[in-house]
């Protein structure tokens, strides 16, 4: 998928885009998560995922109609407390988080899960920090399915004590 190696490209040498080619841009969520999901393979494994563009105030920003999710990668995951080289990230946007890990796996549900089938299987939360960086040299504009194909803008996250 184009789309996936531009944004690798970009990773990879350092680089920003202005936008996805037309012809490499993703017309569905579906297809920028696919494309999300070839872009992240190619720098390791995945430990989770992040849910971004969460209030109403932001998605009204970035003229999101929903919230958005990324992958969180173990090479880019720190354990607190932790001394992060600036330049190697082109925006230094960081957000405070709660993470939840996980005690079991959740079935497949057709419908959504209630409240007390989540915090069953929750083991614990880890405070933490997003720091959060875009391949896009203008983020807020070049629009939802771009934002989602650029692993919903993340760039690394330092993660605290598992507290139960």
């Amino acid at each position: 998928m184009v789309c996936s190696r531009l944004l690798l490209n970009a990773y990879v040498q350092r680089a920003r885009l202005v936008e996805l080619p037309a012809a490499a841009r993703s017309g569905t969520p579906q297809e920028a998560y696919r494309c999300q999901a070839l872009f992240v393979e190619q720098l390791g494994r995945t430990i989770g995922y992040k849910i971004a563009c969460t209030n109403a105030i932001a998605q009204r920003f970035l003229s999101m109609p929903e919230p958005f999710y990324g992958r969180l990668l173990a090479a880019s995951t720190f354990d607190s407390p932790a001394r992060l080289d600036a330049s190697i990230f082109f925006m230094r946007v960081i957000e405070s988080e709660f993470a939840f890990q996980f005690a079991r796996d959740l079935p497949p549900s057709a419908r959504p899960l209630d409240h007390e089938q989540i915090a069953d299987a929750v083991a614990g939360v880890l405070p933490g920090i997003e720091i959060v960086d875009s391949r896009f040299t203008s983020w807020t504009t070049v629009g939802a399915p771009s934002l989602i194909a650029d692993n919903a803008c993340h760039g690394a996250w330092v993660m605290g004590a598992l507290l139960t």
